[in-house]
């Protein structure tokens, strides 16, 4: 008997697959309503039929979920939510402590940023994360723990019981603000996210905006060097590029997303003319709404506004 908390090393793969190794998976483990019926009648503790179905429902047939609840009703003790909530907490104490905090802090952050979504991709793993090792850290979890799940080759998903520790956990850790706000790391992975997955979008604050990766990195800079990695661009495809954002204008203002603008006239690191002045223009022409502020004689920094009320009313007001 060999115990994993991932799947079967590939050396191993052969003899399941010629049925002289009999795999069990995570969700083969999971108690059905004969298996919690028997969990109680050993724990001394009494339940009804539609006790039961309330247990899995809360449980998903998780047995450390299961074996809580019968010790938490024995003897004699009602099934209320308060118990409901003590089970919760009860498991989720054990995951962060056998499980979350295990993981080094790269991983547990991006745990944290990928808990809101129900299902993503790897795109949208390093959109959010901003981790440039997002690609690393989810062949990891998906071989070493069995946390996270395939929706399908490209799509991802926690599995639940984990996914609703991760929200508590983040209730915990992260103000209310910081949870509200999608840290955009650089206004050309927020528009690009705005992009690819409006679903998850209210509204864009686009600040000092890199919009054309032409304009920005510098030539012959380490962040030219690392973009060109990303993207898979030399500098002679750069030229022919077609995937900026300011290529796709007209796509993103399909979307009718509300957007912000705020942008320095003197920034000579990413040159308004070139990036968000381009955006402001087309917008004018095409007789869009977006609302903007191009500050006289700012740099690239410092971002915002002094006063940053009108930014605040705006986000509020789409949120």
């Amino acid at each position: 008997m060999l115990l994993s908390r991932g799947v079967p090393p590939g050396c191993l793969t052969a003899f399941q697959y010629t049925g002289l190794m009999t795999v069990l998976e995570a969700d083969d483990l999971l108690f059905d309503a004969d298996d919690v019926r028997r969990l109680f009648q050993l724990s001394g503790a009494n339940v009804t039929d539609s006790e039961i179905d309330g247990i899995l429902k809360e449980s998903a047939g998780y047995p450390l979920g299961v074996a809580i609840t019968a010790r938490c009703m024995s003897p004699d003790k009602p099934w209320t939510p308060e118990l409901v909530a003590r089970v919760f907490r009860e498991v989720f104490l054990y995951f962060e402590t056998a499980i979350y905090r295990r993981f080094d802090l790269p991983v547990r952050r991006f745990l944290l940023e990928l808990a809101p979504f129900e299902s993503f991709d790897l795109e949208m793993a390093r959109m959010v994360s901003g981790d440039p090792r997002a690609g690393e850290r989810l062949d990891w979890l998906l071989r070493y723990t069995t946390m996270l799940r395939y929706d399908d080759c490209q799509r991802f998903h926690f599995w639940s019981g984990f996914r609703a520790f991760l929200l508590w956990e983040m209730e915990r850790e992260y103000t209310e603000e910081k949870r509200k706000a999608l840290f955009s790391r650089g206004g050309l992975y927020a528009f690009n996210f705005a992009l690819s997955y409006p679903e998850y979008v209210a509204s864009v604050y686009l600040d000092a905006p890199v919009l054309d990766l032409k304009s920005w990195p510098r030539q012959g800079s380490t962040e030219q060097a690392q973009m060109f990695a990303e993207y898979s661009l030399t500098p002679e495809t750069l030229a022919a590029f077609r995937d900026n954002p300011l290529d796709n204008l007209a796509e993103f203002f399909a979307l009718k997303l509300p957007l912000l603008v705020i942008a320095g006239d003197a920034d000579e690191t990413v040159p308004l003319s070139e990036n968000a002045g381009v955006l402001l223009d087309y917008c004018r022409r095409e007789g869009i709404p977006v609302e903007s502020v191009v500050k006289p004689g700012c740099g690239h920094h410092p971002h915002s506004l002094e006063d940053v009320g009108m930014i605040v009313d705006f986000v509020k007001s789409h949120s």
